[in-house]
């Protein structure tokens, strides 16, 4: 849990992370930070005052590729979020 704490307020600060295979463009603006086994799928907040991001889901990862349905999922919050 920690080192999904640090990773967000690194990307909180910085919006970057310094090792680059910590962060992964998925697709579609949907992004993903990576802290160990977990994974978490997340975009940007168009025209908030404080560069929030929406964390979408959480999931720990078994396989070299990100599930589509994860990526999926992620870009139907986004979509369901942006369309407000």
């Amino acid at each position: 849990m920690a080192d999904i704490l640090v990773r967000l307020e690194r990307y909180a600060v910085t919006g970057t992370l310094a090792v680059p295979r910590e962060l992964n463009d998925l697709r579609d603006g949907i992004r993903e930070i990576k802290a160990g086994d977990v994974r978490l799928p997340f975009f940007d907040v168009p025209g908030s005052i404080a560069n929030a991001i929406r964390l979408t889901s959480g999931f720990f990862k078994s396989s070299w590729k990100t599930p589509r349905k994860h990526i999926d999922e992620a870009i139907w919050v986004r979509r369901e979020d942006l369309a407000l």
